[in-house]
């Protein structure tokens, strides 16, 4: 996150950085496919990014996708499914579109501030995991004080 942040904040500075690209086997396997898909209209690339979200770590989605497969009919799967998409959209919708209509006065200020953030809460991350816990440096185990019932 820090090194991703300190880029960002270098090149909205103006700084050229070298660019890294994907590793080769991924060009190799899935470059082709993507570059036709840039190829496609607007609909066509919104599909294919709405069936790749899929594969995002969502807990509410494989709690739903679990349901589904629990129901034990195609049918009603797809029920499941179908409303969990139908109460998700409308609050994706309106909170993409809000966002949307609050950082319009804003948005040519938002990748610097973004970038901040995100270089803030990495430094952060590391500054809690490198601090030490307890009296050498390591957890401590000392349980609390029993409670004595005389």
């Amino acid at each position: 996150m820090v090194i991703w942040a300190s880029a960002m904040l270098a090149t909205s500075f103006g700084l050229r950085l070298p660019r890294f690209g994907a590793p080769t086997w991924v060009r190799q396997q899935f470059g082709g496919a993507l570059l036709a898909l840039r190829e496609q209209p607007a609909a066509v690339r919104a599909g294919a990014m709405g069936l790749l979200t899929t594969l995002l770590p969502c807990g509410w989605l494989y709690t739903f996708v679990v349901t589904a497969g629990g129901t034990g009919s195609a049918i009603s799967g797809a029920t499941v499914m179908l409303a969990f998409w139908a109460g998700t959209i409308p609050m994706l919708l309106s909170v993409g579109l809000g966002v949307q209509q609050i950082a319009r006065p804003i948005a040519r200020h938002l990748p610097v501030a973004s970038a901040i953030l995100v270089f803030a809460l990495g430094a952060l991350s590391i500054a809690g995991k490198l601090r030490p816990i307890g009296n050498h440096g390591m957890m401590s185990h000392s349980a609390p004080a029993a409670h004595v019932v005389p």
